[in-house]
């Protein structure tokens, strides 16, 4: 596992934490110096029930190959799944299109590289304020 200022390392650009008004659209660019990625995963950090670890949801997963898959099965995202998107033309991005109060959440990027499956993550807070 990685300190927590090794993440500096891999992660060339993070964004910062973000206030949007509800109904704007919101974009978190990441960038990284690693080579041999194999895939990045976007997704929401959700609270534990009843103070339980909070878990990290992917909602979208970008290959090496390009391809992207959205991930259908789980229902604690259904609330923001089809508002987030992969900008396409960059490395390690994505959008939440048309946001909600209670988008006020964590989001992470994690970055999955070399044979052995080592990741590397970076989280980011949104804040949603009303119009």
């Amino acid at each position: 596992m990685l300190a927590a200022s090794d993440d500096q390392i891999f992660f060339s650009t993070k964004p910062k934490h973000k206030e949007a008004f509800v109904g704007e659209n919101v974009q978190f660019d990441w960038d990284y110096v690693l080579k041999e990625v194999e895939e990045v995963r976007f997704g929401v950090v959700l609270k534990g029930p009843d103070g339980e670890v909070p878990q990290s949801i992917a909602i979208y997963i970008k290959k090496k190959n390009g391809s992207s898959v959205r991930n259908n099965l789980e229902t604690s995202i259904e609330w923001i799944r089809d508002r987030v998107v992969i900008v396409e033309d960059r490395r390690a991005s994505f959008r939440v299109n048309r946001v909600k109060m209670e988008d006020s959440v964590t989001f992470f990027c994690q970055v999955y590289f070399g044979t052995e499956g080592k990741s590397v993550s970076d989280t980011v807070k949104l804040t949603v304020v009303g119009k």
